[in-house]
């Protein structure tokens, strides 16, 4: 549950889990800020035996050690910089969860986008909290129940 009362909303999942859709949670950050400060990389994915640039740029920032590997793209953590620590802050204060690490995603144009997934990655342990984040151009974020196919847009 979220712990500031001013945003919290109805839990948009019907069953098996939650999800708050939260405008505006992060105050006084701009995608500028946020594009020219990340180190984004572009990695490969391999899919059905083609190597394929991955549709989208990322970076991942951690506490030291941690790790993430998903679809064998191993990511090492850089080091949390003074603008992330702000955004991290701003989120747990309004999550009322702590966070460790953050993947951060630029998607680039229409074109760029990613497949449906789980974060179900080990290093996110049982039952994860995950904190998605969109700044710059408005997008659809959809999720999808793993069973029923049940989507919410």
């Amino acid at each position: 549950m979220l712990r500031n009362m001013e945003y919290l909303k109805e839990n948009l999942l019907p069953y098996d889990g939650e999800a708050f859709f939260v405008q505006k949670a992060v105050k006084n950050v701009s995608f500028a800020q946020i594009y020219n400060a990340i180190a984004w990389r572009q990695d490969s994915i391999t899919l059905y035996g083609k190597t394929h640039p991955l549709p989208r740029l990322q970076a991942w920032y951690a506490d030291p050690g941690l790790d993430y590997t998903y679809s064998r793209i191993k990511l090492e953590p850089l080091p949390w910089s003074e603008l992330l620590l702000q955004i991290k802050k701003q989120v747990e204060d309004l999550s009322g969860h702590q966070f460790n690490s953050v993947l951060c995603n630029l998607y680039r144009d229409g074109r760029d986008k990613n497949s449906w997934h789980r974060d179900n990655e080990p290093e996110l342990g049982t039952n994860p909290v995950i904190a998605s984040l969109s700044f710059g151009e408005a997008r659809k974020f959809s999720l999808r129940h793993l069973e029923t196919k049940e989507r919410i847009d």
